[in-house]
């Protein structure tokens, strides 16, 4: 089979929007976390990569992503790989092999400049990242140094099957993580040996699925020690074009995926062939994050994020269609992560956070906000801190994780720090309401930072407090001129600053129309609630979403409650001793209120 050809190309100029499959796989999430390093080394077995692009080689960036020998004498002339000094330098069988081999002509030149899908290919795994150049690969770096990526030609316009198991057995001898292959080929015992001898190295291989719509996936991708990718479009469905079957393993975008091509080129190209290496990419994020992940656990990882789409039927998790499902990166990546673990409020009291699914061989490094003081376990997994005194503020700890693949920094910062925050009322500041004598009013809390628990209301002056929920005090204007209404919280770790306002009592008119109307009140049997236009219109946007009312007694005990849609309603009272009561009347955040009195 040849090396699975684009079904249509067309250039156009370099954008990230261009990259519609970034997104679908939520790969800036993961750029959150990692970027890709190059401590990992993505072999790439086709027919051979421009490594002389900008967006991949050296460029106005003055860096590159293409691998390097490090035990092979560079050439004199760095473009020119007839210019090695003749010595296998490293003795690997190979010479002046400074950036990979090509194994179909058995020479030093992994370069190709007639055909572009190794070019492409590259381009999706490594292509430096946020750089002003072109696109962004998965694992392409930060403006820095991204994967590597080592170029082996296995030919030009056909995959020679004879070599490809050496160049398997080059990549997994010469420090290669990650083996990508877009190919198709007859079974060969030669390179099912040569696989094995990937996976018992810990070298993940990945292959492109087939572009033949069969319900098998060609070879080597069936090999069972090689993930098989195939393809979906845009709409998460499985393409046209794409093999599938019980060999399948996982799915990536494969349509309009748009890559670098030759002499510093962009291109858009379908198949397979570019689905497969976004799986790669994504195993050579995983490895940066954790370099000693088994192949085995990267199966697993890849089976339980994996996004169940396309509307198939996944059975045990997986259908034919898109084996697994769709790729996730983030998912994938967080999977892998390092997270930390704590509680929030932190008080004066020691708290401890802990440090989990830390790779093996790596040290810890925390650091944490200003809020909080030091108590305990530098360079271990569990941090003690306690909040410093008179903290009250959201607050942050950070574990910087080193090993053999440079540092991964995760931070926690969604908890809170000592006392909660001062509450603070609709208007803000300290407002002043006007009220008319006999009004009632629900005073409201519209922000109360720091978990709080508990609202602890005063009143003086001329209001009453009659009622007090969870973020609301429904006060009544008892007497002529001024009152004064404070409120505090509490969380775990104590009480906050008070905020509150005061209140003009007038003998009347100066509160204003209240939006409820009651009748009859007094009543004995029934009462008719009307929510006038003025409230229906202030708290609600549609109007099947309806009201919850209450209607509470004396000691601020609810006796009725019911979910409500209509503006006027009816409310039986004949059961309720004879006393004064509150019906409150809730949408949303606002609370409107009126004193309703019954008699016998």
């Amino acid at each position: 089979m040849h090396l699975e050809n684009m079904e249509y190309s067309r250039q156009m100029t370099p954008t990230y929007n261009n990259q519609w499959y970034l997104n679908k796989t939520k790969v800036p999430y993961a750029w959150d976390i990692v970027h890709g390093n190059s401590c990992i080394i993505v072999a790439i077995l086709d027919s051979g990569t421009d490594w002389l692009h900008e967006d991949l080689g050296n460029g106005s960036d003055n860096f590159n992503n293409i691998w390097h020998n490090p035990s092979e004498d560079a050439w004199s002339v760095y473009y020119d790989p007839t210019t090695g000094n003749g010595i296998d330098d490293d003795g690997n069988g190979f010479i002046d092999d400074w950036i990979g081999w090509d194994f179909a002509n058995q020479d030093n030149n992994s370069r190709s400049t007639i055909n572009s899908h190794g070019t492409q290919v590259s381009g999706i795994v490594s292509a430096k990242s946020n750089n002003n150049t072109g696109i962004a690969g998965l694992a392409g770096g930060n403006n820095s140094k991204g994967v590597m990526l080592m170029p082996l030609l296995i030919g030009e316009t056909n995959p020679n099957s004879s070599v490809i198991d050496d160049a398997i057995l080059y990549a997994v001898n010469n420090g290669a993580q990650v083996i990508q292959m877009s190919l198709g080929v007859p079974q060969s015992n030669a390179i099912d040996s040569a696989i094995q001898v990937a996976e018992n190295a810990n070298v993940t291989i990945v292959c492109a699925a087939g572009n033949n719509s069969s319900s098998t996936v060609d070879y080597p991708a069936s090999n069972v020690n090689v993930i098989a990718v195939g393809s979906t479009n845009q709409n998460d469905q499985k393409s046209d074009f794409s093999n599938y079957g019980s060999n399948l393993f996982i799915a990536a975008p494969g349509e309009d995926i748009y890559s670098t091509t030759l002499f510093d080129n962009y291109v858009y190209g379908t198949g397979n062939s570019f689905a497969a290496p976004q799986v790669s990419a994504t195993i050579a994020l995983m490895k940066q994050i954790n370099p000693i992940i088994s192949n085995q656990q990267i199966r697993n990882v890849f089976q339980n994020t994996a996004d169940k789409v396309g509307g198939y039927t996944y059975t045990n998790g997986r259908s034919n269609e898109l084996g697994y499902g769709r790729l996730n990166v983030y998912n994938a990546v967080v999977a892998v992560s390092p997270y930390i673990t704590g509680f929030s409020p932190v008080c004066t009291s020691s708290s401890t956070f802990t440090l989990r699914n830390r790779p093996s061989g790596t040290t810890v490094n925390w650091t944490n906000s200003s809020n909080l003081s030091y108590v305990s376990g530098q360079n271990t997994d569990n941090y003690t801190v306690k909040a410093a005194p008179l903290a009250s503020d959201a607050g942050w700890v950070q574990a910087t994780i080193s090993g053999s693949c440079g540092d991964v920094t995760i931070r926690k910062d969604d908890f809170w720090v000592g006392n909660p925050g001062q509450p603070i009322t609709d208007p803000s500041g300290y407002p002043t309401y006007q009220m008319s004598l006999g009004q009632i009013k629900a005073i409201l809390v519209v922000s109360g930072p720091g978990l709080p628990y508990q609202y602890i209301w005063t009143v003086t002056g001329s209001i009453e407090k009659i009622s007090e929920g969870d973020v609301h005090c429904t006060v009544e204007a008892t007497t002529t001129g001024w009152g004064n209404f404070y409120v505090k919280s509490r969380n775990e770790c104590g009480y906050s600053a008070t905020g509150g306002g005061s209140v003009n009592v007038s003998s009347g008119g100066g509160g204003g129309v209240n939006p409820l109307s009651v009748s009859p009140n007094p009543a004995n049997q029934t009462i008719t609630v009307e929510l006038k236009d003025t409230l229906a219109t202030a708290t609600t946007e549609k109007a099947n979403e309806g009201f919850t009312v209450k209607l509470l007694n004396s000691y601020n005990k609810p006796v009725y409650q019911k979910k409500v849609k209509s503006k006027r309603f009816t409310i039986n009272v004949s059961r309720y001793r004879a006393g004064i009561y509150y019906l409150q009347v809730i949408k949303g955040n606002k609370v409107y209120a009126e004193k309703v009195v019954i008699t016998d």
